[in-house]
Order: structure tokens, then sequence, then C-alpha cells
């Protein structure tokens, strides 16, 4: 396979476009203090306000899973940005909710992800 083969690889591409929309969209999320991984959970879990996430559900709609997902609901915890719950229905299961400050950080930095998000968007109309 020549190095011009390689480089039309659809994988290749995509993991191309991939990793530039992660570094780009991620320096704009790092400007509130966050990773791309932690940014992701903190949306799924304003969007799921009045349920909560169980880590199962986190882990599946991230796709992050073990340690990487421990480690970044840990720090939302920990920055009081999310918080714990048992849920009432099933006392084996913790439930995840977006703390008042995490909300609002993510209303204060959803419009400048936006705005990136839309910077990059063109990495996928030419896959």
């Amino acid at each position: 396979m020549g190095e011009k083969d390689l480089a039309e690889r659809p994988t290749l591409r995509l993991l191309r476009a991939s990793r530039r929309v992660s570094e780009t969209v991620g320096a704009v999320i790092a400007e509130f203090g966050l990773t791309l991984d932690q940014w992701l959970v903190l949306e799924l879990l304003v969007d799921n306000s009045g349920t909560g996430l169980a880590m199962s559900d986190i882990r599946t709609d991230t796709g992050l899973v073990g340690a990487t997902l421990t480690r970044t609901v840990d720090k939302l915890v920990t920055n009081a940005l999310a918080h714990r719950e048992v849920d009432p229905h099933d006392r084996r299961r913790v439930v995840m909710h977006a703390s008042r400050d995490g909300v609002e950080l993510y209303r204060r930095s959803r419009s400048a992800v936006d705005a990136s998000e839309a910077s990059v968007a063109e990495v996928f109309v030419s896959i």
C-alpha cells in the first residue's frame, strides 16, 4: 500500500478529524477549567437534571470506561460541579446529578463550545 493510499484510508481520516476536533474544542473547554471528558459528562448531567444518570448510563453515552470514567466523575464531584445520590428506588444504585455550580458553568461555557464545534465542522464535510 502506497503512502497516498494510506492517507485516503477512511479510518485514518476519521481519526485525524476526531483528534483535530478534540484538540480545538478541548482548548476552549480548558479555559473553563474542564477537560473534554468532564465537559461531556457535565452536559449529560445537565441534560438529565430531572432524573440524574447512573454511571452505566454515562458510560454508554460517552464511551468512557473504567478508571477514566471514575476519575472524570470524581473530579466533577471534587470541584462541586456534580454530586452523587443513592437511588431512592434501588439503594444499590448511585445516581449522578449536576450541581447548581455545574449547571452554571455549563451554561457559561455552552456558547463557546458550540462556536468551537462550528469552527471545525468542515472537517467532517471533507471526510
